[in-house]
């Protein structure tokens, strides 16, 4: 709705806005939720459940970059961060797991990214 009326020429910028911060606070709202779902992880060898260790960080990547305006750089700066924040174990952990597969949306290029960072490092 406010995306299409501004492609169109409409002033939306009250629109826009609202519509940033509720993206926003859902990206922000997955991370948390994800974080405490990382607990219940199972051990099968499965590349899905690299999304449940490194979903939080994703999520929080994902809501900077919204909250930045689309500043660039802004999503790689928190997984800059979580990668070189990422303990021993985590790290230990991802690598027992197959690689996350390449994305086809935006969290999931952010998951690739993240994940070969830790398998790396």
């Amino acid at each position: 709705m406010g995306v299409r009326g501004f492609a169109a020429g409409e002033p939306q910028i009250k629109t826009l806005r609202t519509l940033c911060w509720a993206a926003h606070a859902a990206a922000a709202a997955r991370s948390a939720m994800l974080a405490r779902a990382s607990a219940y992880t199972h051990a099968l060898a499965d590349a899905h459940q690299v999304k449940h260790v490194l979903g939080p960080a994703v999520y929080a990547a994902l809501a900077r970059g919204l909250a930045s305006h689309g500043e660039p750089g802004a999503a790689d700066e928190e997984l800059n961060w979580a990668t070189a924040h990422a303990s021993a174990t985590v790290r230990e952990v991802v690598r027992r797991f197959p690689a996350a597969r390449a994305g086809r949306t935006p969290f999931g290029d952010l998951l690739r990214q993240l994940d070969t960072a830790i398998r790396t490092a």
